[in-house]
């Protein structure tokens, strides 16, 4: 057998015919570098270009094929031109289905593992009252529910195959078009005008009306019944306008009422999947999909009974249906274009069947053999029922490993480290952004090892710049901003790791004040916000709210500011031209901002945006990193920085007021590396204030800036480099294409 890996992030394991008996995607979708097979525990080890370590046990892949996968075609014995259209698992070895004559049948499935097929035996007629054409057709548990025009037939299967009929009626005025298991005795039921209704009990003893805003297809895609022990009595519902509806229910007056809404949560398709996540004292959580291939979380604040969408989340499943607890694990099944998959955050994909899609009739089933879990696909496609069994290999037995950290698969361009402040989070947070368009939020475990708690998917485009705020011990301000012009501004929670998205802003104008330069600019779509910082105002004034100046550095060459609100939103915009690329930009004495670019030069701007009279050139070419360090007591100012020109440059100068600064020292350090310059940092050792340096040569330098010299560190595995991070504990962080974390002296 010969094993292949590609760009592609999947490996392929093909026999001596050259027929390819696996494929599967490993590394997260990141380019597979090299890769190991160990003969005696039948493991592949690969490598990602992103530093990733991961280990795939292949010993089923060796195994019959016919043992970790069987596909049977069952054919009912039914009358001429008649055939199963809707079919479902009532339990693991019994199906029922409607026929296209609208009769309900059940089967009994049998396993033969000698050659590992299903055998179905005789289907037998259940009986129903009256026959109608079913429009809808859904299964919990032992109930079977089946709509058809105003209609609805609610059946519980008892034991021994006998069949009760609990409710039997017309209920709605028009052909149902939904009908939802809230649980075993709560269910949700809407038709094609919008009438919907919540039924109570087996034998449907309550009905109480939800009203439904009125548009072309009323009817509802999800719901959610959520009780609270003597305090709330919440429904979320989806509708196929794409709203998210939250209603209060009622019992004194049978009344539910229409307390908040979302539009457009996952599309104006709605959503496909509410799932209750954690219920706490002041807040419910939960988490939603649909079918644009991203999932929600969404919050109910149970003190002013309104919802709000948190995070949002892309995974690599278009159509997401349902979401499956395996093993403590959550598996999100759904479907790819033609192909049913189950795929979870650790895992990946697990598995892959070809069934032509989620629009047919399909259920799923999780059984478990011998300690072992398989996956039973059942779907009709041809008028033909077909069933497939695939073993849950690749989740069950841990076959797929992460040895190493879980980090971006594209290049990391911005680390920041949260150094732990309150007592219930001890350790350091590690939050990180790259050309993968994410936001990655880890904690930094004993080993230096990480461990991803949260991921934000705000971005459209590459993540270039990243700052942070602490607003209160335990909860941080992330700012964040790329490719496309677009700001973002999240919360996190330290206690918890969640993450709430409160704005994304796209930079549209160019506005200035009467004083400077009128500049004529329309707004670029392919502008790049390259840095960014935040100064917090009314910060000495109690009787103020905290608001914010946001100071953005961009590609256009503009250095722009936001005012953001209390409420976080963007109040105004004002921008200064420096006539070059923007690369980096510090704030320092919630009064001054330095901003360095493509020119080689540093400048400096008060918080009006006004230039000071002050222009220091460190490098011949662009400024590819930049460092400050500003002493209060003494008004110094510090700047290091790296170039193009593979130099390192030092500044530091005494700053009297706006239009006075002394130089105090200056020094370059021409060839302090082989190649660019893309990463400095200012930090204080025995010997004072040094700083350490790397670049594209891989090579971390310490520079003395007394004498000044330079000595060399390390070296790193780390390509492309894109910067550098040390803490309060002297480690290191050197990040780019990979992360490495070690402890200096």
């Amino acid at each position: 057998m010969a094993v292949t890996v590609g760009e592609d992030s999947h490996f392929c394991i093909w026999n001596c015919k050259a027929e390819l008996l696996f494929k599967q995607r490993i590394q997260f979708g990141a380019v597979i570098w090299n890769f190991e097979y160990d003969k005696y525990t039948h493991t592949l080890y690969t490598v990602g270009s992103t530093g990733n370590l991961l280990a795939y046990n292949v010993e089923d892949v060796f195994r019959m094929k016919s043992e970790i996968f069987s596909t049977t075609m069952i054919v009912p014995d039914l009358e001429p031109t008649e055939y199963v259209a809707k079919a479902k698992f009532l339990k693991s070895n019994m199906l029922v289905g409607i026929t296209n004559r609208n009769r309900l049948m059940y089967a009994l499935l049998q396993y033969k593992e000698e050659n590992y097929i299903h055998e179905c035996g005789p289907w037998h007629i259940i009986d129903m009252h009256k026959k109608y054409k079913c429009t809808v057709f859904e299964i919990q548990d032992n109930y079977i529910a089946i709509c058809g025009y105003k209609r609805l037939t609610l059946i519980k299967y008892c034991q021994n195959n006998e069949f009760n009929i609990l409710f039997d009626a017309d209920i709605l005025d028009g052909v149902i078009r939904s009908f939802h298991f809230l649980n075993n005795s709560s269910f949700l039921i809407s038709d094609e005008s919008g009438k919907c209704l919540l039924l109570e009990g087996e034998n449907i003893v309550i009905q109480i009306a939800v009203p439904l805003p009125h548009c072309k297809e009323p009817w509802t895609t999800t719901a959610l019944r959520i009780k609270i022990k003597q305090l709330k009595d919440y429904l979320l519902v989806s509708n196929r306008m794409g709203n998210t509806i939250l209603f209060k229910i009622d019992y004194g007056t049978a009344e539910a009422t229409c307390v908040n809404t979302i539009r457009h949560l996952h599309g104006s398709l709605g959503a496909t999947m509410f799932y209750l996540k954690e219920v706490q004292n002041d807040y419910i959580y939960i988490q939603s999909a649909g079918h644009d291939g991203s999932l929600r979380i969404l919050s109910i604040r149970i003190e002013s009974d309104t919802i709000v969408s948190h995070q949002r989340t892309f995974v690599p499943v278009a159509w997401v249906e349902k979401l499956a607890v395996i093993e403590n694990s959550e598996f999100l099944l759904g479907f790819n274009d033609n192909h049913f998959v189950i795929w979870s955050h650790d895992y990946d994909i697990s598995v892959q069947i070809p069934c032509g899609g989620g629009h047919r009739s399909w259920h799923y089933d999780i059984t478990s053999e011998d300690s072992r879990k398989f996956v039973q696909l059942l779907f009709i496609k041809n008028k033909v029922v077909r069933l497939h069994k695939h073993k849950l290999c690749n989740i069950l037995s841990k076959s797929i490993k992460m040895l190493r950290n879980q980090w971006h698969t594209r290049s990391c361009n911005i680390l920041n480290i949260i150094e732990p402040r309150h007592i219930e989070v001890p350790f350091s947070i590690v939050v990180s952004a790259g050309d993968d368009n994410t936001v990655k939020i880890s904690k930094l475990m004993s080993g230096g090892r990480l461990e991803q708690c949260a991921e934000l998917h705000s971005h459209i485009s590459n993540v270039r710049a990243l700052t942070t705020i602490q607003m209160q011990q335990d909860a941080v301000l992330i700012f964040t901003g790329g490719g496309r012009a677009q700001l973002c501004i999240a919360l996190l929670d330290l206690k918890d790791f969640r993450v709430h998205e409160l704005t994304s802003y796209t930079l549209n104008k160019n506005e200035q004040s009467d004083d400077e330069k009128t500049q004529t600019y329309r707004p670029n779509p392919e502008t790049r916000i390259m840095s960014c910082d935040v100064v917090k105002v009314n910060t000495n004034n109690p009787g103020k709210k905290v608001e914010y100046f946001v100071f953005l550095c961009c590609s256009d060459g503009y250095l722009r500011k936001l005012y953001v609100n209390e409420s976080f939103k963007i109040i105004s915009e004002a921008a200064f031209y420096c006539g070059c690329c923007l690369l980096h930009l510090r704030a320092f004495a919630n009064s001054y901002i330095l901003v360095a670019g493509t020119n080689g030069k540093v400048r400096m701007f008060n918080l009006s945006l006004v230039e000071l009279p002050i222009e220091l050139p460190h490098h011949a070419s662009g400024v590819n990193a930049l460092d400050i360090y500003y002493e209060p007591n003494t008004y110094m100012l510090h700047i290091l920085t790296g170039g193009d020109d593979q130099s390192v440059s030092y500044t530091s100068l005494e700053i009297q007021n706006e239009n006075t600064f002394q130089i105090k020292n200056k020094f370059c350090i021409e060839n302090a590396h082989s190649a660019q310059v893309t990463a400095v940092q200012l930090t204080f050792d025995n010997e004072g204030l040094s700083a350490y340096t790397s670049g594209l040569d891989q090579v971390v330098n310490k520079i003395h800036l007394r004498i000044p010299a330079t000595e060399l560190v390390c070296y790193t595995p780390i390509s492309d480099i894109k910067g550098l991070r040390i803490d309060h504990f002297k480690r290191c962080f050197i990040y780019g294409c990979g992360i490495q974390i070690f402890k200096l002296k």
